[in-house]
């Protein structure tokens, strides 16, 4: 087990790779989506309805680790195997990473989604209501207004 947590621990030796850039992927991602729809509801002249306000943005993450995953066997493999590390040792403490990673990005989603809660769609998404004056629910249109 000290072997593989080695190996995890050598795969984060260069912290950009699994923590900043990470970060700096899924804060671009949102601000560059996010200006957009800006640009659009300006142009327009309202905000453009909520099914059709869906970008796929926050898979740009998960792009992301498949280009880490191959660079670390391309960039980390041969110089473990340099250190006596075995294939099996590499590929557990890689997947250990690689699991940490996934654990800490489904976090971070999964915290994204009170602030998108309590903004309606981050501001974007059309106020609706039934006759009750209730919301109603995702994806039906009924009640819906265009203004904030």
């Amino acid at each position: 087990m000290n072997r593989i947590l080695a190996t995890a621990r050598m795969q984060l030796v260069n912290t950009q790779t699994y923590v900043w850039v990470p970060i700096l992927v899924v804060t671009g991602a949102f601000v560059i989506n996010w200006l957009i729809f800006a640009i659009i509801a300006g142009a327009v002249g309202g905000i453009p309805d909520q099914d059709e306000t869906f970008t796929g943005a926050s898979q740009a993450p998960l792009w992301y680790f498949l280009v880490i995953g191959i660079q670390s066997l391309t960039l980390t493999f041969p110089f473990s195997q340099a250190m006596s590390i075995s294939r099996r040792t590499f590929f557990l403490g890689t997947a250990l990473i690689t699991a940490g990673a996934g654990a800490v990005l489904a976090t971070v989603y999964t915290l994204l989604r009170f602030p998108e809660l309590a903004t309606n769609g981050w501001a974007w998404a059309p106020t609706c209501s039934t006759s009750a004056g209730s919301p109603t629910a995702p994806g039906t249109r009924a009640g819906c207004s265009s203004s904030r």
